[in-house]
């Protein structure tokens, strides 16, 4: 299907049919009327879990069911929208993208529900109440027309000149959830055969948006490197939360080793984080000060 928004009023040439409508790709691309939500004017729609998020200017749906700027409705059956879900946006809401359980909204509205810490830009809860992220207030100035966002960082236009107390200028990039190692390389350095040296590595979510980090692995010469203890695996750190891993390197074979700490998740465009992992297993040498013997070299030094 594809879905469409605006400011109709007729479908299928004369069919009654106001703001929000869907249609088949298939055949003549008629209008399914059987499912309508009955608004006055759509300006977004995003689709995230079978579920359609529409915002406009509009204060009731379905005819009579009160909401401001924003609902939500299943993508199956006849529009209703969900009878919880009500993040109530005072105004126009003129633009949207989904993050996981998290909804961006944009618009020249001056609250979301009832606080005007969240005009114009908000983040609120794809489920439940869809209550607002107490804790994310970007405070654009101004009208958000634009979004797109990911798990990382977001990006941000319209007709701002300020971003809390910072002057920006229309566009803004936001970094949302984004971790960061303490170190990207450990250097154990030169360690005698049969030493042991234990080393922490450290996760902080540097972002404003809660990081969902996977499973560590360690690859490359794990006979001595080794994963001593472990609170980053599938963590869900909010702004300023922090995991560590305790990484110990067991000098038992002569020669440089090396291995490679890896942290999935979902937090980093591309790839993953990465903490290279090195050091040296040396023999130790010692110096015997009492006179050399018949077995023993010039100077007494025994290996």
């Amino acid at each position: 299907s594809v879905l469409f928004g605006g400011t109709f009023t007729t479908v299928n040439g004369a069919t009654p049919h106001r703001g929000l409508a869907k249609a088949s790709v298939q055949g003549t691309g008629l209008v399914d009327t059987t499912w309508h939500p009955d608004v006055a004017s759509v300006a977004s729609i995003v689709v995230s879990g079978g579920e359609v998020f529409f915002g406009g200017a509009f204060t009731t749906v379905n005819g009579a069911t009160a909401r401001s700027g924003v609902a939500k409705t299943p993508i199956d059956g006849n529009g209703t929208v969900d009878a919880l879900w009500d993040p109530a946006a005072a105004g126009g809401v003129l633009t949207m993208d989904v993050v996981g359980a998290d909804l961006y909204l944009g618009g020249t509205f001056a609250s979301l529900g009832g606080s005007a810490e969240f005009a114009r830009l908000g983040r609120v809860s794809t489920s439940g109440t869809g209550a607002a992220d107490q804790g994310w207030k970007p405070g654009p100035n101004n009208t958000v027309s634009a979004i797109f966002a990911d798990t990382a960082e977001g990006y941000f236009g319209g007709a701002f000149t300020k971003w809390q107390a910072i002057d920006v200028l229309r566009l803004a990039r936001v970094v949302l959830a984004s971790l960061v190692s303490s170190a990207p390389m450990i250097d154990f350095g030169a360690r005698s055969i049969g030493t042991r040296s234990v080393r922490t590595v450290t996760l902080t979510n540097v972002g404003v948006a809660d990081a969902t980090t996977g499973t560590v692995t360690l690859t490359g010469d794990v006979d001595e490197f080794a994963i001593e203890t472990n609170t980053c695996d599938d963590r869900q750190l909010g702004p300023g939360d922090t995991c560590q891993v305790l990484v110990s390197f067991d000098a038992m074979v002569p020669g440089d080793k090396s291995a490679t700490l890896t942290f999935g998740g979902t937090y980093v465009r591309g790839s993953p984080i990465t903490v290279a992992l090195t050091g040296s297993a040396v023999i130790a040498f010692e110096v015997d000060d009492e006179p050399a013997g018949d077995n023993c070299a010039a100077g007494g030094q025994r290996i």
